[in-house]
């Protein structure tokens, strides 16, 4: 049980050494180096080092301090729902993933309940220079081909986060720590610029909007003449450093993907397609749809032409995966913190959470760090858990990890076979084993594999119709082809796949004299140009202004299809 401690006795039964801290150091500095903890293994390779961390300190103190917040609540309810949503989900089997995905974030603040605020005040000081570490790194490696495009997307800079976007972010929170020394050195300043340089390589627009704002609002809040103007300065240099360079070499790309930022081919429009596309879905499923729900049925409600494994917004995002109370419960912290926390983290936790409006930094551990960092004050009252339940909590959550993260890794690293057998609701394995099936029997039974966890996957019920199809069974074919159908409107190659199967299956019925069969058929594929034309129809005004269009014309090949139904006019 827990038992509560005097609030003036807080610091002197639980302090820390200093040597405590490194250890929380270390994987707030080593995290975004392990793809930023984009990937489900690393998230849960980074949660079993916290644990051991924390066992360690329950093993020394015979307790762990936990302070009562509304972020740790928020945090943990957080994690939690993905693990419940695995009962209601729309893949069961992926849906605990989730929750190893979003494990680090309560632990990382537990840990960080372990430390005195001076001890939490060092890992700030060490994030710009992390930052720039990784920039100057990143620019080092490509300049060997083999490891370009590691860490660059295109000719943009994606330092270790392989993804652009997230990675200016990262940067541009290391800026303002820098910002808040009462003496900049020149080791200060370098390390500044480095960060910038970093954040106009990424091409990151939104990022770059913030960082204009952030020097604008830098000039209000400084009171020192160079802490004030000098990351007004460094934009100006390094942004007129780059246009020169644009005039000189010829190669504007970065200049022209900022000056589009609003043009009809930008990727704001693919942002509004989604959330339009997304919020009927949220209010429909108020307790979400689990971990990667949304990806798996944006192909039945869709209108445009995307396939987007994260909706680029990480409050539709929560509310998609785990619903409205876990959501309002982190909106909740985010929005006390920004009451309570002093000027710059203010700026910096307001600038975050714009950036997290456009894109899905949460989806990263290392970024989800930060956000702790910033809804941590300190301030709470604390509590011990003592330890018996806190070895408890550890060793369940210890093993969960072994066995889910083990079972990513196997996906991650190509070995589909092992991580299938090792965990058979790894939907993401066995849809590429499936890919790799030849027959009908293999291909039947690898889609039964799949649907046992997740009725969603198109591709299964695609499968499933091709294995009816070889075994003659036309009638289940039609039943797991509208399945399919249903799972991605836009598909042209589905239409088509239906349409030769039908083919074939009304030629067999008139040769096996079967016209009631064969007439089903028939008017099935007499339906199937005007079932394309409606959902061509359906695109909305944000769908047509993205680069891929729509495709749901029939080639002419087919064109005997549409005349099936001139044959049927009287």
């Amino acid at each position: 049980m827990s038992q509560r401690n005097h609030p003036k006795k807080k610091t002197q039964s639980h302090k820390l050494s200093a040597g405590s801290i490194s250890f929380p150091l270390a994987v707030f500095l080593l995290s975004p180096y392990l793809l930023g903890g984009f990937y489900e293994a690393f998230a849960a390779l980074i949660s079993l080092a916290l644990m051991g961390w924390l066992c360690v300190v329950l093993i020394r103190q015979g307790q762990i301090r936990l302070e009562r917040s509304l972020s740790l609540l928020a945090l943990a309810v957080l994690a939690g729902s993905y693990a419940l949503c695995s009962l209601w989900a729309v893949d069961r089997g992926l849906a605990p993933m989730g929750f190893i995905k979003f494990l680090p974030l309560p632990l990382f603040l537990i840990a960080l309940h372990q430390l005195e605020n001076e001890q939490r005040e060092l890992l700030w000081d060490r994030l710009p220079w992390n930052g720039a570490f990784m920039t100057l790194l990143s620019l080092l490696m490509s300049r060997f081909d083999s490891l370009y495009d590691f860490v660059f997307e295109g000719r943009r800079i994606a330092g270790f986060f392989q993804y652009s976007n997230s990675f200016a972010l990262f940067l541009l929170m290391g800026i303002l720590p820098l910002l808040q020394k009462k003496k900049l050195h020149t080791k200060d300043v370098l390390c500044m610029a480095v960060l910038f340089l970093g954040i106009l390589l990424s091409g990151s627009r939104m990022t770059m909007i913030l960082l204009g704002l952030l020097a604008i609002v830098n000039l209000f809040l400084q009171k020192e003449r160079l802490h004030r103007f000098l990351p007004l300065g460094l934009l100006l240099l390094l942004g007129g450093a780059g246009a020169v360079y644009g005039l000189i070499t010829g190669d504007l790309e970065s200049a022209a993907r900022f000056l589009t930022m609003f043009s009809s081919s930008s990727t704001v429009n693919n942002r509004l397609l989604f959330a339009t596309d997304a919020l009927p879905l949220i209010l429909k499923h108020p307790f979400g749809l689990g971990y990667l729900g949304y990806y798996y049925l944006q192909g039945s409600i869709q209108h445009g032409v995307y396939s987007a494994l994260y909706i680029h917004n990480e409050l539709l995002q929560f509310l998609l995966d785990v619903g409205w109370l876990p959501t309002l419960l982190l909106l909740g912290a985010c929005l006390k913190s920004l009451l309570k926390l002093p000027p710059w983290k203010k700026v910096m936790l307001f600038l975050f959470l714009l950036h997290c409006l456009v894109d899905f930094d949460l989806q990263f551990v290392s970024l989800g760090f930060i956000l702790v960092l910033l809804l941590d004050d300190g301030s709470g009252r604390s509590w011990s858990v003592k330890k018996l339940p806190a070895c408890l909590s550890l060793a369940v959550l210890s093993l969960a990890c072994l066995y889910l993260g083990l079972a990513a890794a196997l996906e991650n690293s190509g070995h589909y076979a092992a991580a299938a057998a090792l965990y058979p609701g790894e939907t993401r394995a066995q849809v590429r084993l499936l890919q790799e099936t030849d027959t009908a029997e293999s291909m039947a039974a690898k889609a039964e594999d799949i649907l046992r966890f997740n009725t969603s996957a198109g591709i299964a019920w695609s499968a499933r119709a091709r294995a009816a199809m070889a075994r003659g069974q036309w009638q289940e074919m039609m039943e797991y082809k509208q399945k399919a159908l249903l799972l991605a409107r836009y598909s042209r190659e589905e239409y088509l796949d239906y349409i030769d199967m039908l083919a074939v299956a009304w030629d067999l019925c008139e040769k096996g004299q079967d016209t009631a069969g064969a007439e089903i058929c028939r008017k099935a594929l007499a339906a199937i140009p005007a079932r394309m034309e409606a959902v061509e129809a359906s695109t909305s005004r944000w769908g047509l202004l993205i680069e891929k269009q729509p495709n749901l014309s029939l080639p002419p090949e087919y064109g005997w299809v549409e005349e099936l139904n001139e044959d049927s006019q009287p």
